[in-house]
């Protein structure tokens, strides 16, 4: 929760709370109940009776109807929280946090999304600013169950995958479709040059308690919290930077998958003013949201390679929450003006 003054744009309260907002895993009125609370804690800090505008940017929250039931939902625990409520995706909080115009942003948090959301001159009003409409092109954000590469919750399930297959004895095969069948010999030799997992493995029942990996069948199918299977993750970085090679693998798969997305991003990204004559080669900024960019130096080499070599481009990572953005975008459509702003972004 973030809350801007509409005097100078300055934050003036800001707090962070390790809750799921997804409605599409707890359900509307769960996320409706956790907002309602958090900002009516925030108008008895700063001491005021409403606010002027709320923003919510919020993951899975991409259909206007679903927007418009948000908000009608929301408004009815108590109509007078606030003059204006918008809601948006979570990509929107992060868009407008880097640039008042928006821009590219590759969350790799739990999941996964890369987005472009910009806003560009329109010869008709399409329900955002006046005269400009909101140009957004997404790139996976499908879920745990169809995607999120690149996330923390990939490189979990990436590492449990690979780590029982080799405590099973099955040797992964080729990325072609077109694999030739090969001898025994052959299979041995690819077993023998596989990573160990038994580092991963440790990791594995240390973070889940277990003793024996069929105990993992409870954690991943009886109780499952996608949250809590992400949280993998960041004992594989460890591993990483210890240099185990099977960690190694798994940050750097990681890395590859996050250099797919945005090599996709970049041509959608608009050129920034003053760098249209196309030499030298316009830099192209995108916003590295997520805690998988704390281990961005991990996979930093096999991302950039994943780049054509025709496009430059620059990692930055906010330097306030997203909140501020989505505040600060909900304000611009609400009431028609910028609020002033800081560089809330800085080098990656």
């Amino acid at each position: 929760v973030c809350v801007l003054d509409m005097a100078d744009g300055s934050v003036v309260y800001n707090r962070t709370e390790d809750k799921p907002s997804n409605h599409w895993t707890v359900g509307q009125e769960a996320v409706q109940t956790l907002l309602h609370s958090l900002l009516r804690e925030a108008l008895k800090e700063i001491g005021a009776d409403s606010f002027v505008t709320v923003g919510f940017s919020l993951s899975g929250m991409d259909n206007k109807s679903e927007q418009t039931t948000f908000i009608e939902g929301f408004s009815a625990l108590t109509p007078t929280l606030a003059d204006n409520i918008r809601v948006f995706n979570d990509t929107v909080g992060s868009a407008f946090t880097a640039s008042p115009e928006g821009g590219a942003i590759l969350i790799a948090g739990t999941g996964s999304i890369g987005r472009v959301m910009c806003r560009v001159p329109s010869t008709e009003t399409e329900g955002e600013g006046e005269g400009e409409t909101l140009l957004d092109r997404r790139v996976g954000g499908w879920g745990h169950m169809l995607g999120d590469e690149g996330s923390a919750y990939s490189i979990a399930s990436n590492t449990i995958r690979e780590a029982f297959n080799q405590a099973d004895g099955l040797v992964p095969g080729r990325d072609s479709l077109g694999e030739i069948v090969r001898g025994e010999g052959e299979r041995m030799r690819e077993r023998e040059a596989l990573p160990d997992a038994d580092y991963a493995l440790s990791c594995i029942y240390t973070h889940f308690g277990i003793k024996e990996r069929r105990d993992i069948l409870g954690p991943i199918y009886r109780t499952f919290d996608k949250a809590t299977v992400a949280g993998l993750a960041s004992l594989v970085a460890e591993g990483a930077k210890k240099r185990d090679p099977f960690c190694v693998r798994q940050m750097s798969i990681a890395g590859r998958d996050l250099g797919r997305i945005a090599a996709t991003l970049l041509p959608h990204i608009p050129t920034p003013p003053g760098q249209e004559g196309g030499w030298p080669r316009p830099v192209k900024t995108i916003v590295a949201v997520g805690s998988v960019w704390k281990s961005y130096q991990l996979f930093r080499g096999i991302f950039d390679a994943q780049i054509p070599c025709t496009s430059e481009y620059r990692l930055v990572r906010l330097s306030v929450p997203a909140a501020c953005g989505a505040a600060w975008y909900a304000h611009l459509l609400c009431c028609g003006t910028e609020l002033p702003r800081g560089d809330w972004v800085q080098a990656l």
